[in-house]
């Protein structure tokens, strides 16, 4: 598994670590017969100290790590692991779940658009080097 895709090249997710969120029931996959098509991960984190202005500081669900197979692409497996996460999530009493993309060339907050998340706030972030990138805030409230 990459951060860019199950077949991509990109920064591969220590086994150990996926693992420790398996157990923690933290990773949601989808196969198809024995192959993975697509995976997203959800952890209960405190808000990043760069998303306070938009968002009161505490503990919140976030999704992250969407990934589909390359040959996969298009057909609505990534959408259809996100929502059965988010399902498992208010099965489990959990009423609001957040997560963050880049603006890039607009298809992921257009995605996530797609499946019910709205956009809270946007914010430029050092993405580790010198160049600045365009962060989205997002979240999807389904309990009140």
């Amino acid at each position: 598994m990459t951060a860019k895709g199950l077949e991509d090249e990109g920064a591969f997710l220590a086994f150990s670590e996926f693992s420790a969120r398996q157990e923690k029931g933290q990773n949601y996959c989808l196969f198809m017969g024995p192959d993975m098509v697509a995976t997203v991960c959800v952890k209960k984190e405190p808000t990043p100290v760069v998303y306070q202005p938009l968002m009161p500081a505490g503990e919140y669900w976030w999704i992250y790590a969407l990934s589909t197979r390359r040959s996969c692409a298009g057909k609505g497996y990534g959408a259809a692991t996100v929502e059965r996460a988010v399902a498992h999530l208010d099965a489990e009493g959990v009423g609001e779940v957040y997560l963050d993309c880049l603006t890039g060339n607009g298809f992921l907050p257009a995605f996530y658009g797609q499946l019910g998340f709205k956009l809270l706030g946007r914010i430029m972030a050092d993405e580790g080097g010198e160049q600045l990138v365009e962060l989205n805030l997002l979240g999807k409230k389904w309990r009140l």
